[in-house]
């Protein structure tokens, strides 16, 4: 009997010892929830010493809201033996000396002893380990919440063109109704995005080679068929043997910013034709004023020297000369006139000046003959006749003279080089009184336009 006790003796040391020196707290508990054993890690943790403890309740290390399903459950494994967090590793909260809480990890056993059951808690405190998790389930948070509310499109993809990952403004600037909708409606990015899905290919390169593509300008296919000019920032995630895992980056719509862009460019473009058309316009100007009065010379130098011929008796070559001379010179001023006036409207259009047409009085025929006077001499240079047909018939009628003469002449001008030698032009009008309107029609004896010129007209 004496040998008995002295092992169980030595059994109780060794057990004291282990659980003296082991880093979590232990304690035991009667069938009651007395404490029976209290080690220093036990004491470090709550803050009580072993003398404070021993033979207090276990509800002396809870917060008050665990008591009641405390006693509960011991009430529940003393009627029915049910063990419900026996064997089990819980988290819970502990109560200090001081009162504060902390988070702890509770591993639950029983035992059996003559004496009758016991109960066994190892006890962990795992403040830092919560403190870890919500640190790192707030940074996860915070992630989420610069994903989700990003204004850029941000994205993690595949290498063969498969969405991991998109936000919602990636999603929205596709015209996608959410960011699921688009990652399993894509499964080949380059084929179904990409306006060229030789550019998907040059981003893959870049990546492969640098390992980051920073502000790669393309085009991308919307889901409604729209276009958008985008700058993709992207950089390659590789596991630990190198292999490229997935892409992920940014997405920016500059198509507004490309727009503004190519109008700034259309401006400049514009400005500098406009400074240039103001320059032409100024020195033809200046031009055509020595030209004026040169005409007024070349009238006086013509008719001395064809009154020196007829006073010689050549009276008929000088009746035709002096017919010539006279609607040369006549032709010379009403063009350089027309030219003045064109320029002068070609200055008030570079200062933003329009010229609103002045309505009065005028005569088809008139016109027509006007037009036909100034161009005969190019016409007969290329063997080209000029006609006007039922002209003169035609009523008087309220329009801007000068308007329809550049009308007239710009048409028959440019008819003229497409007509080949021996054809003619010929300008024919007549009433159509069922529109209330003149019908004016000019026809070459060319070969006419073709079908792709006309139909453009």
């Amino acid at each position: 009997m004496a040998r008995v006790e002295g092992d169980l003796s030595v059994s109780e040391e060794r057990f004291r010892t282990v659980v003296g020196t082991t880093p979590d707290a232990v304690v035991l508990a009667d069938r009651k929830g007395t404490i029976l054993l209290w080690n220093q890690a036990a004491a470090r943790l709550f803050g009580y010493t072993e003398h404070e403890v021993i033979g207090r309740p276990l509800t002396l290390l809870m917060p008050h809201r665990y008591r009641e399903a405390h006693q509960a459950g011991m009430m529940r494994l003393e009627t029915t033996g049910e063990a419900r967090v026996m064997g089990k590793t819980v988290e819970l909260h502990g109560l200090r000396k001081d009162g504060t809480e902390f988070p702890l990890e509770l591993s639950l056993g029983i035992g059996k002893t003559p004496e009758g059951i016991f109960y066994s808690g190892t006890i962990r405190d795992i403040t830092k380990r919560k403190q870890s998790e919500e640190a790192q389930r707030q940074a996860e948070a915070r992630y989420q919440s610069v994903v989700e509310n990003a204004v850029e499109g941000i994205f993690q993809t595949t290498p063969d063109g498969r969405f991991l990952m998109a936000n919602p403004s990636l999603a929205q600037m596709l015209h996608y109704d959410s960011p699921e909708a688009l990652v399993s409606t894509i499964k080949d990015i380059g084929r179904q995005l990409y306006v060229d899905p030789r550019k998907r290919m040059e981003v893959r390169a870049l990546l492969s080679q640098y390992g980051l593509v920073r502000a790669f300008e393309t085009e991308l296919i919307c889901r409604d068929g729209d276009v958008i000019s985008v700058s993709v920032t992207a950089r390659a995630v590789r596991d630990q043997q190198g292999t490229v895992v997935h892409y992920e980056g940014t997405v920016q719509d500059i198509s507004e910013r490309k727009r503004l862009a190519a109008d700034l460019l259309e401006e400049i473009k514009v400005a500098e034709v406009t400074r240039a058309l103001g320059d032409i316009g100024h020195d033809v100007k200046n031009m055509l004023m020595p030209v004026l009065s040169g005409v007024d010379l070349l009238r006086e130098e013509v008719q001395e020297i064809l009154g020196r011929l007829a006073a010689r008796g050549e009276a008929t070559q000088v009746e035709a000369s002096r017919k010539v001379s006279d609607e040369l010179i006549e032709m010379i001023v009403n063009n350089t006139r027309r030219i003045q006036d064109r320029v002068r409207e070609l200055a008030d259009a570079v200062k933003g000046v329009t010229t609103a047409p002045e309505f009065k009085p005028c005569r088809v025929s008139t016109c027509v003959a006007d037009v036909i006077t100034s161009l005969h001499r190019f016409a007969a240079e290329k063997s080209v006749e000029l006609y006007a047909q039922g002209l003169e018939s035609l009523p008087v009628i309220q329009a801007d003279e000068r308007r329809l003469f550049n009308a007239f002449y710009n048409v028959i001008d440019n008819a003229i080089p497409e007509v080949p030698p021996g054809g003619s032009v010929t300008v024919r009008g007549q009433v159509d009184v069922g529109a209330n309107a003149l019908v004016i029609s000019i026809a070459d004896t060319g070969k006419g336009m073709p079908p792709d010129v006309r139909d453009a007209l």
